[in-house]
């Protein structure tokens, strides 16, 4: 009687010398052209984990904080752009506090930001509703408000944040509006009255 062949279907060892000499970034990108717009700094990772695993990470910069550093006085009855002259940190030179108090995608930044923004408020003596703004291009795209009350009147801050896919192009800015009979003040302060913005994808 013939003997009876078996096939060995067990997965074949991969040589130890094998795995780790897998191509790193730097190898399998040697001899051609990759450019990266100035504002992204490229990290390599060679896989601690795994040796097959090589991950390029891209590091974007775009990113800007301003605040108020006088209190703003503001006409009853009208919206307000909120005058945010003084930058904590603004990496790509994209935000303008001099003049038109906003942040301007560049050539090259377009992406998801995420924008947080306070405004502070001084006590009110009547009853009133405040609102702030988030803006893009002038629309309004996120907004919150508060009811002053007469009763335990008192400084107040209101708050909104969001994630908004931006463009080339597209402006940020904040605007508050509020129905008091009587002009109103913002407060200044970095911590009282703000915007940051940051890039995140």
């Amino acid at each position: 009687m013939a003997e009876e062949q078996t096939t060995d279907t067990s997965p074949a060892e991969v040589p130890l010398a094998e795995i780790t000499s897998a191509p790193t970034v730097q190898e399998e990108l040697a001899g051609k052209e990759v450019s990266f717009p100035t504002s992204v700094t490229p990290h390599v990772h060679d896989g601690v984990d795994s040796p097959r695993i090589r991950v390029l990470h891209l590091i974007n910069d775009s990113r800007a904080r301003a605040y108020l550093t006088g209190n703003q006085t503001i006409t009853a009855g009208n919206n307000a752009k909120i005058t945010l002259n003084t930058e904590t940190y603004d990496t790509l030179n994209q935000f303008d506090s001099t003049t038109n108090y906003r942040f301007t995608v560049k050539i090259g930044q377009s992406g998801y930001y995420l924008i947080t923004t306070r405004v502070g408020f001084t006590a009110s003596a009547t009853t009133d509703i405040h609102q702030i703004q988030i803006r893009v291009n002038n629309a309004i795209v996120a907004e919150n408000r508060v009811q002053s009350t007469t009763t335990d009147a008192h400084s107040f801050g209101i708050d909104v944040s969001d994630i908004r896919l931006l463009a080339v192009g597209d402006y940020v800015e904040v605007f508050v509006d509020s129905d008091a009979l009587s002009n109103y003040t913002v407060i200044a302060g970095t911590t009282s009255t703000f915007l940051s913005i940051h890039r995140i994808s």
